[in-house]
């Protein structure tokens, strides 16, 4: 009986190992089919290929400005037009100034102003905060207590 139970335990962690293995990694997300819509290439703001692997068909699969996902034939003069305007945007996007690692202007901070005296500075707060209780009339959430 003893031996039974640690058998079949063994075999149920062995099969719940292997499925948890089997579902563990990238889901990949496929187009089934070509859309015959076509919209404007200023909407598209990226593509991905999908060839092989998984996915039944081969396609390009656009994300709109919107977010939503069109699949495109590879081969159609549409998706070529629509994949250089993406292409080309990305192109000028790294070859602004400022945008590249060595241009050095991401490190430079600049100092902010500090009070030459720290009692000038704590006087100053103290008189606005008095000024604003009497504006108040001394009562209400602004009031000050002093410890």
């Amino acid at each position: 009986m003893r031996f039974s139970l640690v058998s079949v335990t063994l075999l149920c962690f062995t099969s719940w190992m292997s499925l948890t293995n089997a579902t563990i990694g990238p889901v990949t997300v496929c187009c089934e089919q070509w859309s015959t819509t076509r919209i404007p290439v200023e909407r598209v703001k990226n593509y991905t290929i999908q060839s092989g692997g998984g996915c039944t068909i081969k396609a390009i699969m656009f994300l709109t400005k919107k977010g939503k996902t069109l699949c495109s034939d590879p081969d159609d003069g549409w998706t070529k037009k629509a994949m250089r305007k993406v292409d080309e945007e990305t192109k000028v996007l790294l070859q602004q100034p400022g945008q590249s690692e060595g241009s050095g202007s991401a490190g430079v901070i600049t100092p902010a102003l500090a009070p030459t005296s720290k009692k000038a500075s704590q006087k100053k707060g103290r008189r606005r905060t008095r000024a604003r209780g009497r504006k108040s009339g001394g009562r209400g959430k602004n009031r000050r207590t002093h410890v």
